[in-house]
C-alpha cells in the first residue's frame, strides 16, 4: 500500500461562444420563456414563441427528465396549445393516451388539443388513473377546465354529445 497522496483527477471548465452554436443559444431562449411563464407573483407571461421555435418546443414535449426538466416539458405542451401547430397534435394525442406519462403533462396535453381532443374524452373516463378519469368525467359534465379552455381560445367537447364525445 502506497502513503503517497493521490490527486483527484480534475477537468477545467472551458467558456463557451453561444454566438458559433446558434441551436444551443435558441434552446436556451426557449427555456427562458417557458419558464417565464411559471412565476406564482406578479403578471402571468404569455410569452410568444415563433415558427422556429416550434421544433424545439416539440423536442422539449418529447423530453423526459426530472427536476426543472419535466417544467419545461409541462410549459411546452402549454405553449403548443398557443401555436395550435397541427404537426404537433400527434405528439399531443400519444402524450395523452400514454399511461406511463405524469398526469399533469398528460391534462396540459389534453388542453393543448382543444376540439381535436374531444375524440379523446369517453376513452379517458375509463383510464386507470383515476385523476384521468376524474378529469374527463368533469369535463364530460362541464364543471372541469372551463375557464381555462376559454383563456386559450378551446372548448375542448360539445355537451350536446354531437361531436362523439361525452355518451353515457
Amino acid at each position: 500500500m502506497s502513503n503517497a497522496k493521490q490527486t483527484p483527477l480534475v477537468r477545467s471548465s472551458i467558456t463557451a461562444d453561444l454566438g458559433k452554436l446558434p441551436l444551443v443559444q435558441l434552446r436556451r431562449e426557449v427555456n427562458q420563456k417557458l419558464m417565464a411563464a411559471t412565476c406564482a407573483f406578479g403578471k402571468p407571461a404569455k410569452p410568444e414563441f415563433d415558427a422556429r421555435e416550434v421544433g424545439l418546443l416539440l423536442r422539449v414535449a418529447r423530453e423526459r427528465f426530472s427536476g426543472e426538466g419535466a417544467l419545461l416539458r409541462r410549459q411546452a405542451v402549454r405553449a403548443l396549445a398557443g401555436i395550435n401547430a397541427d404537426d404537433a397534435a400527434p405528439l399531443l394525442e400519444a402524450l395523452v393516451l400514454n399511461q406511463a406519462e405524469h398526469d399533469s403533462v398528460r391534462i396540459a396535453a389534453l388542453h393543448a388539443l382543444g376540439r381535436r381532443g374531444t375524440k379523446l374524452i369517453e376513452r379517458l373516463r375509463l383510464d386507470l388513473s383515476p385523476m384521468m378519469a376524474k378529469h374527463a368525467h368533469r369535463l364530460c359534465e362541464g364543471t372541469e377546465g372551463r375557464k381555462r379552455m376559454r383563456m386559450n381560445g378551446h372548448i375542448p367537447y360539445d355537451q350536446s354529445g354531437a361531436d362523439g364525445a361525452c355518451r353515457g
